[in-house]
């Protein structure tokens, strides 16, 4: 076997004997060799070689930007680049995704999932060009019961969804909030054992109509805990340590029960079931009574009319 040190000679010695036969000699080859140098590496008369001249710039900046595009953390929130640069902390009981975002641990709840054995909704229209939507689910059709209520509160005053959409539904005081989302655990007519108020999650409305039609959609990622109302304020505060309810993925639909605002000052129409336009009329002891005075007070009011020919 011929030692691999031994091929390298013969290939050394055919170079030494090309440079001897050349009729120029190596000074020719030299000037060839610094003529391409200097043409191709960009480099000065003085032999130095570099990035010169306009193109040079834009190939160096070129490159930077190209560097600080793969440093960058985009639309990461925590976690690092691929640099290794931090994009951010999150808190404390959270941790990073694979996408460079803070995720809350996941809730455990004391009951998931909610089966509604008959849902019922009912719409009312208001003098300020607002209404009103009750939607109840309930566990079952005998004392006590469970139920999901949804409320929507549209226009003014409160300001609730006046159309389909997705919706926030954490509030914190249920006399303010234009949409509210709970749950009564052990309703026996009067009162109940629990009521639970949301934490998180939104709802899907699909369908609204409060003149009628059908009110529908969903809860997504809605976990509702244990809390207490304010009797004076409206105000809702979760008990420490109370039980929670997961509701994601609820579904609900009913077709909504329309019925129209008392005390109309105008009236709304003239068949079955619209509001009469206020009158006056006098009574038997002459004083003079509006239709409307005693409206949202009496069960019912007696008009007798009199004709005489």
């Amino acid at each position: 076997m011929i030692p691999r040190k031994m091929l390298v000679v013969p290939i050394a010695v055919a170079l030494l004997l090309a440079g001897c036969g050349s009729n120029d000699g190596p000074e020719m080859a030299l000037d060839a060799a610094e003529d391409v140098g200097a043409e191709d590496s960009g480099g000065d008369d003085s032999g130095n070689v570099g990035v010169d001249g306009p193109d040079g710039l834009v190939m160096q900046e070129t490159r930077q930007e190209e560097v600080a595009a793969q440093c960058s953390c985009g639309d990461h929130v925590c976690g690092t680049d691929n640099c290794g640069n931090s994009c951010g902390a999150c808190l404390p009981t959270q941790t990073c995704s694979a996408i460079g975002q803070c995720v809350d641990p996941p809730v455990q709840c004391s009951v998931s999932g909610f089966s509604p054995v008959e849902q019922t909704a009912e719409g009312e229209a208001k003098d300020n060009g607002g209404f009103f939507i009750h939607y109840q689910g309930i566990s079952s059709t005998n004392l006590p019961l469970n139920g999901v209520v949804i409320e929507v509160d549209g226009g003014p005053p409160l300001g609730g969804p006046v159309s389909s959409g997705t919706y926030d539904i954490k509030c914190k005081n249920m006399g303010t909030c234009g949409l509210r989302v709970y749950l009564i655990e052990g309703w026996n007519g009067s009162g109940y054992t629990r009521f639970y108020a949301p934490t998180q999650g939104t709802i899907t409305i699909q369908s609204m109509n409060p003149a009628g039609g059908t009110f529908s959609g969903s809860l997504n990622g809605v976990v509702v805990k244990e809390a207490v109302i304010d009797q004076a304020t409206q105000a809702v505060s979760f008990v420490p340590g109370g039980a929670s309810w997961c509701l994601d993925g609820y579904q609900f639909a009913a077709e909504v029960a329309f019925k129209q605002s008392y005390c109309v000052e105008k009236g709304s129409g003239v068949m079955l079931g619209d509001n009469i336009k206020n009158f006056k009329l006098q009574n038997c002891n002459g004083e003079t009574v509006g239709l409307h005075t005693l409206c949202g007070k009496g069960k019912a009011i007696w008009v007798v009319a009199t004709a005489g020919w």
